[in-house]
């Protein structure tokens, strides 16, 4: 018998994060495949040539509504490296703090998704209910709930510095697990 390799892809860009996928098939039966993922192309890096940094900043803030902190994060921090601007501890602490609730925000939004997938509503409605206190708190701790803008050149905006209460908040869950 002879193996045929069957090319699929790139898919439409449309998608969420297009993907490449080729099946070798022997008669009619897939003996193995191989995925690649890509990056869809938007153009930022063209978007954002020749503008104000800080503008530069706020689209790259909006490329995704899920993972918001970590692109904006990331421009921030070349933008500091290349000025050698060094950041207070604090403030990178908080950041920190934005970016572990938008990871775990992010990977309850998964799984609810995952659930809704294979038809399991009780659990997708119940993933979604675990994932609204951490919105809450993202919310409270910086004013938004899915842009939310904390990191600026060279530290935090000032409404993202936690109060003594939004701390608590944010520190409760974690001494009741017995991570100190």
């Amino acid at each position: 018998m002879t193996v045929t390799e069957v090319d699929v892809g790139t898919i439409h860009p449309v998608l969420i994060e297009p993907f490449r996928t080729r099946f070798w098939v022997e008669d009619e039966e897939v003996v193995d495949c191989e995925i690649t993922y890509n990056a869809a192309h938007r153009g930022i890096e063209r978007l954002i040539e020749g503008i104000q940094i800080k503008k530069a900043h706020m689209i790259t803030e909006r490329i995704c509504g899920l993972c918001s902190h970590t692109h904006l994060w990331n421009s921030v921090r070349v933008t500091e490296k290349a000025m050698d601007i060094q950041v207070p501890e604090r403030a990178d602490y908080i950041r920190a703090i934005v970016m572990e609730l938008d990871r775990i925000h992010s990977h309850l939004f998964f799984l609810a998704h995952g659930f809704e997938t294979i038809g399991q509503e009780t659990f997708t409605y119940r993933t979604f209910a675990l994932r609204e206190p951490v919105m809450r708190l993202l919310q409270e701790l910086t004013g938004n709930r899915v842009h939310y803008s904390t990191p600026i050149i060279g530290g935090i905006r000032p409404r993202c510095d936690p109060t003594p209460e939004t701390a608590k908040k944010i520190l409760d869950p974690i001494h009741r697990t017995g991570h100190n």
